[in-house]
């Protein structure tokens, strides 16, 4: 078996957009990078926004007892990122990662989950269009 290119940790919430989840996922994987998707409450399976039912690897909380992450990504889906934006969990999580230059990825409606636990200030980010205005005067460089 080939050597990993690093570990990702994709949060997985009820509401969170299947395809953002799934093709991060599968991207990381076949780019061998060691990739865990792990459940926000739990490692029942996840309700996502089109009602397709996903399997996290891991509860949240176990994922966290191992050392920490290259990268942490947040999929999007309105609900699953109010989810996200609601997790002490979560805030902690994202709060260790910038500290430690750790990189930080929220796909579409994810960087509302950013903004509401103060991660990303002065930096660049992207987001969907519709939700982009909930940023201005809190994040910059917006895209």
């Amino acid at each position: 078996m080939a050597a990993t290119k690093g570990r990702a940790l994709i949060i997985l919430a009820e509401g969170a957009e299947e395809m953002e989840a799934v093709i991060t996922a599968d991207v990381l994987r076949r780019g061998k990078v060691e990739t865990v998707i792990a459940g926000l409450s739990g490692a029942d399976p996840v309700q996502c926004s089109r009602q397709v039912v996903l399997k996290p690897d891991i509860s949240l909380d176990e994922a966290c007892k191992k050392e920490p992450f290259d990268a942490v990504i947040l999929p999007g889906g309105g609900g699953g990122a109010k989810r996200l934006a609601q997790s002490a969990e979560v805030k902690k999580i994202l709060k260790e990662q910038e500290k430690r230059d750790g990189i930080i990825a929220a796909i579409c409606a994810g960087p509302t989950a950013l903004v509401a636990h103060g991660i990303g200030v002065g930096k660049s980010v992207t987001s969907y269009p519709s939700v982009k205005d909930k940023f201005k005067g809190i994040l910059t460089n917006l895209y």
